[in-house]
């Protein structure tokens, strides 16, 4: 009885081990096919690389070791679609390369021009605040029509509370953007699953939401009327995000 007993608890390891592997090997999976997708919507390829690339996403090329390069993406982006290799100023983004940006000009017309641009054109938090600055407000609920996911909209919370009334008297154009963003805010409210996003948001961004809502509360009570902010119409929208 004991010895049967005993036998059972030493295959539970070798069990539990073997199941841990095998989570680890899909999560490795799961982040190198990430990886591909991200390396290939940034390189903006047609639909066949961007398939190949995916499909191959866990396979490395067979090289000598003292040929081997350290680069910070899957090695499934060196490749072209019919698996030849790059040409070498082909291949710079997937080496590690810095891409030229330039400020986005247009209103994207949809969640993946916004996307792009977001990520690809705007790396500091001030270029993505103007960004968001430069979409209408009344364009939200178009560009993201189908669906705005935790992630972008914790980004947006962030970028916009980090660049909103942060002197400690507002002037005049400070109060101007203020106005802008409470009609972005209220916007945002009508995009795709905003309830669903606005609940899985991450805590740092529900903590700058709340800091923003204080400081334009805050601005509509000691500025008002010139700030042309309303206390009522900020209780309203808090309670919409919040």
């Amino acid at each position: 009885m004991i010895g049967a007993t005993g036998g059972s608890l030493q295959a539970r390891p070798a069990k539990v081990s073997r199941e841990l592997k095998e989570a680890i090997a899909d999560d490795k999976l799961r982040a190198q096919v990430n990886d591909a997708k991200i390396k290939a919507m940034h390189d903006l390829v047609d639909y066949d690389t961007f398939k190949n690339r995916v499909s191959v996403a866990h396979l490395r090329p067979l090289q000598a070791a003292s040929q081997r390069t350290d680069v910070s993406c899957s090695p499934a982006s060196l490749f072209n679609a019919d698996g030849s290799k790059m040409a070498a100023n082909d291949s710079d983004f997937a080496r590690g390369a810095t891409l030229s940006t330039s400020m986005p000009t247009v209103v994207p017309k949809n969640n993946q021009e916004f996307e792009r641009d977001w990520r690809r054109n705007c790396p500091t938090s001030l270029d993505k605040y103007s960004y968001v600055m430069l979409v209408p407000p009344e364009a939200f609920p178009q560009i993201f029509k189908v669906e705005i996911t935790p992630t972008t909209l914790a980004e947006i919370i962030i970028v916009v509370s980090e660049n909103t009334l942060q002197t400690d008297i507002p002037q005049p154009q400070d109060l101007a953007d203020a106005q802008r963003i409470v009609r972005a805010l209220s916007a945002l409210t009508g995009v795709g699953r905003f309830s669903l996003a606005s609940k899985l948001i991450a805590p740092k961004a529900k903590q700058a939401l709340k800091g923003l809502f204080d400081r334009l509360q805050e601005a509509a009570t000691r500025e008002e009327p010139r700030s042309g902010l309303s206390p009522a119409e900020l209780d309203t929208l808090r309670a919409k995000w919040l």
